[in-house]
């Protein structure tokens, strides 16, 4: 169900389904596991309209998902050592997942799936595979005296290509006004 239309192999499903140190009839399992779930879902191998049979390939679902899209916010990292950058960071991180999960059609992981995250250096393409987005927004929060910088992007998950990056710059003063800068430049 995760690619309908396309052709899922049984070795994939072999693999998807049983680690490599368990030892099962894989033919009878896999066949027994496909016959349940044509019952569920009121389908049969004759005549199916779910799950279309590819001859000693594997299956395809037929059927079309309305997927709603999502996006991961990964906590901003900050670029600078006091923890007054830090926790304004963590504080944007929050404010941005806030405002993206208002946004009707669009899912948003929480705050305490993302934060796992925090302080590790992660490829955008396997985070977001890990956590089933088809984007991630990422950023870093840069202060140097009285100026801030932040910078975001917003990375595909699927290809790694970044779909949209912005910077902001400002003076350090209102925190607030910063983070709803950012926010607007995201989510208007």
């Amino acid at each position: 169900m995760e690619r309908p239309g396309e052709i899922v192999t049984r070795e994939e499903l072999r693999r998807r389904l049983w680690s490599s140190d368990t030892f099962v009839d894989f033919e009878v399992a896999l066949n027994s596991a496909v016959s349940r779930l044509r019952e569920a879902l009121r389908d049969s191998a004759e005549s199916s309209s779910v799950i279309e049979t590819i001859p000693k390939r594997g299956y395809r679902f037929v059927v079309s998902i309305p997927k709603q899209p999502a996006v991961a916010v990964m906590p901003f990292a900050s670029q600078t050592a006091d923890p007054k950058d830090e926790y304004f960071s963590d504080g944007l991180t929050d404010e941005l997942i806030r405002v993206l999960s208002r946004i009707g059609g669009l899912k948003v992981t929480a705050g305490s799936v993302v934060y796992r995250f925090k302080g590790r250096r992660c490829d955008a393409r396997q985070a977001g595979r890990e956590l089933g987005v088809e984007a991630v927004l990422e950023g870093s929060v840069w202060r140097v005296g009285d100026r801030i910088r932040i910078t975001v992007n917003l990375v595909g998950v699927k290809d790694g290509f970044n779909l949209w990056a912005q910077r902001f710059d400002s003076n350090l003063g209102d925190l607030f006004a910063i983070q709803d800068e950012v926010r607007g430049g995201i989510a208007p």
